[in-house]
């Protein structure tokens, strides 16, 4: 007896199941500065971000969930339980969301997005535009050439040449005479 076609759930000896909710562990606010077990960044790189931020208002924890380290900001604002004050910035890690290791990269982007650097949000906001925009052009300038790319080849084969290898002259000289 076959178990093919007959619809029921099951009848190939699995059972359906229900995936298990998560806990608050996998939000990545949860691993704050505030929170309990939280792995602080080492001491060589905190005594890099001290002289960035003397106030402490930033402050970079492990995940251990993600495995990667975050940026968190002081923000009284936020009064959160997961939260409890702290404003997650940035995950560190690469474009393609691989592991990136802690270096001045990281302190290098706080720099770009403070107020030492811009005197106001407007300033930061407009730089924020501007390389949106750069990066829009960037785009479409490589996909007009992607397509050229391609093209090319469709192109050079229709041109008109005489066999192959190089041309003696044109196709049509044997025609005109």
């Amino acid at each position: 007896m076959s178990a093919v076609g007959t619809g029921k759930v099951g009848s190939y000896g699995i059972t359906p199941s229900r995936p298990k909710p998560r806990g608050p562990e996998s939000n990545p606010w949860y691993w704050n500065p505030n929170r309990v077990g939280a792995t602080e960044a080492p001491l060589w790189f905190q005594e890099k971000l001290r002289e960035v931020d003397p106030e402490g208002f930033v402050d970079v924890r492990w995940n251990p969930i993600r495995e990667r380290w975050a940026v968190f900001y002081r923000n009284h604002k936020i009064q959160h339980p997961i939260c409890q004050g702290w404003q997650l910035l940035f995950p560190i890690q690469y474009e393609d969301g691989s592991f990136m290791p802690l270096d001045e990269r990281t302190l290098a982007t706080l720099y770009q997005a403070s107020a030492r650097k811009w005197g106001n949000g407007r300033e930061y906001f407009r730089a924020i535009e501007r390389e949106i925009e750069r990066t829009q052009e960037r785009k479409e300038r490589n996909l007009t050439q992607s397509a050229i790319d391609r093209a090319m080849p469709t192109f050079e084969h229709s041109q008109i040449r005489v066999g192959y290898g190089s041309s003696n002259g044109s196709k049509f000289s044997t025609y005109h005479s």
